[in-house]
C-alpha cells in the first residue's frame, strides 16, 4: 500500500525538516562549538531529545494556514526547551565541560539557522502554490451569507495559501446549485 498519492510530496516535508534541523544542531555543535565532545554520546542524546521536544511542543505542526507569528512562537518555545535540555545535558555530563555561555551561543546561532530554514520553507511553499498552482486544496462553500462571502473572497485573493475555490452554492436557491 502506497503511503503517498502519486505526485504528492508533502508527506516528505516533515521528515526533511527534521533532518535539516538535526543536521544544523549536530553539525554546529560538533564542528564549531563543542569540537572536543564525543559524538557517540552527544549526537544520539541530543537528537533524541530534539525529537521528543518537537513532538511535545508541536514544532513541526505548521500548515498552509499557519500565521508567521505562530511559527515565531513555536521557534521561541523550542529554543527555550532545547536550551534547558542542553543545560541539563551539561550538568549530567559535567566532565565534558560544557559551559553555559557557550551553550547559549550555540543554541542562539542554531536557532537562527533553524528559523531561517523554517521560514524559507514556509515562504517557498507559498510561492510554489501561487506561482505554479501546485499543492492546491479544492474548496466548495455551501450557503450564501456575509461570512461565506468573506471566506470566498479570502480563497480568491490569497492564492499563496493554496486553496482553489470551485464555487459557492446557496442551498435555498435552486438556480444557484449547479457546478
Amino acid at each position: 500500500m502506497n503511503t503517498f498519492k502519486h505526485g504528492r510530496y508533502s508527506g516528505y516535508l516533515r521528515p526533511i525538516s527534521y533532518a535539516v534541523d538535526l543536521i544544523i544542531i549536530n553539525g554546529l555543535a560538533l564542528l564549531y562549538f563543542f569540537k572536543n565532545i564525543d559524538p557517540v554520546i552527544f549526537v544520539p542524546i541530543i537528537s533524541f531529545s530534539w525529537i521528543i521536544l518537537s513532538v511535545y511542543s508541536q514544532f513541526y505542526e505548521v500548515y498552509r494556514y499557519t500565521r508567521e507569528v505562530t511559527i515565531a512562537s513555536l521557534i521561541i518555545k523550542q529554543l527555550v526547551l532545547f536550551t534547558l535540555v542542553m543545560l541539563a545535558f551539561s550538568g549530567f555530563y559535567h566532565e565534558l565541560r560544557l559551559y553555559p555561555a557557550n551553550i547559549f551561543k550555540y543554541t542562539l546561532i542554531s536557532f537562527l539557522f533553524i528559523a531561517i530554514a523554517k521560514f524559507a520553507l514556509y515562504y517557498l511553499l507559498q510561492k510554489y502554490r501561487s506561482s505554479f498552482g501546485g499543492n492546491y486544496r479544492k474548496t466548495v462553500i455551501i450557503g450564501k451569507n456575509k461570512q461565506t462571502l468573506a471566506l470566498e473572497s479570502f480563497f480568491n485573493t490569497n492564492p499563496e495559501y493554496g486553496y482553489l475555490h470551485k464555487g459557492t452554492f446557496n442551498i435555498k436557491d435552486k438556480r444557484d446549485n449547479e457546478l
